[in-house]
């Protein structure tokens, strides 16, 4: 196999080149079908680690397909995530769909009926959109009934919890800055990068449980049937 079509007919590596390049295998060496082009050993050094069919613009893992990125991404190329509430983090499940730069997240996330979480917070700023039915947010000792077309904010590191007592699913629009991609969370969500960029996330939110008194503070919202 010849590996450097566009070869110079007189051109010459050196032995120390070839060694390089082969690890001093006798039958790589033959491979490389001499003469040799004159490659620097910069342009070798970074080709070695593939191997030699990276030389000769071979994909070194052809099973690995390349994953391209875009500044959009299409609905139906986002996956759905199933996000079920474990012990300790309340009631109930949601359907996600997420994506996400290096600042910041956008999810959206459908709460069927019961749907309750225990108290948490995280390191992102939340601001929340009902699209559809409605909901209650509470932060710390105070409970927010969103319905649709409210608006909510979350303040950063601030103990929340979210309950939907309603007979319908309610959507819900979040945004999270930092981006709240902590866990399995970013296995599933969307980067909204182009060819020119690195993922660089100025921090990564994480929901984290703590202990709250939330059952009081419900108490004073609906212990009285107030809804």
């Amino acid at each position: 196999m010849n590996y450097f079509p566009q070869r110079r007919k007189d051109a010459r590596v050196t032995e120390t080149e070839v060694d390089f390049l082969t690890g001093g295998n006798g039958d790589k060496r033959d491979e490389l079908n001499v003469p040799f082009p004159l490659l620097s050993p910069v342009r070798i050094s970074f080709f070695a680690p593939f191997g030699l069919g990276a030389l000769a613009g071979e994909n070194p893992n052809p099973e690995r397909k390349e994953k391209r990125m875009s500044l959009q991404v299409k609905r139906e190329d986002v996956p759905e995530k199933k996000v079920v509430l474990k012990t300790g983090e309340g009631e109930g499940s949601m359907i996600i769909r997420q994506a996400y730069g290096n600042e910041s997240s956008l999810l959206v996330a459908l709460r069927p009926p019961g749907y309750h979480t225990k108290p948490h917070m995280h390191v992102s700023e939340q601001i929340n959109h009902v699209l559809e039915g409605e909901i209650w947010f509470f932060v710390e000792d105070k409970g927010y009934h969103c319905k649709k077309g409210d608006f909510h904010r979350i303040p950063a590191n601030r103990v929340h919890w979210a309950w939907n007592r309603s007979n319908a699913v309610t959507t819900v629009v979040e945004s999270h800055s930092p981006p709240l991609v902590g866990g399995d969370l970013r296995d599933s969500a969307a980067a909204l990068f182009d060819d020119r960029e690195h993922q660089q996330l100025k921090g990564e939110g994480e929901n984290k449980f703590v202990n709250f008194e939330s059952e009081k503070v419900e108490r004073q919202y609906f212990s009285d049937g107030k809804e």
